[in-house]
């Protein structure tokens, strides 16, 4: 499935070694917007990769890149 830029939609969601330290109640599914891989890299800072918790302030770093979470 490719978001309006055509770049595929980013899916985070339990990570096969470390299942029980997921934190977050779902998953996470958004498009990386026109900036592709740029924008990916820069969420990426933002959400922990064990836990799935997002920083407080990625709204910043979503709003700056384009990047649109599901639901939004």
């Amino acid at each position: 499935l490719l978001d309006p830029w055509g770049n595929p939609y980013i899916y985070w969601y339990k990570w096969e070694a470390t299942p029980d330290a997921w934190e977050v109640f779902g998953f996470h599914l958004y498009s990386t917007g026109a900036t592709g891989d740029t924008a990916n890299d820069a969420i990426k800072t933002k959400i922990n990769a064990t836990t799935g918790v997002i920083d407080a302030d990625f709204r910043d770093t979503a709003n700056d890149n384009g990047i649109i979470f599901s639901g939004e």
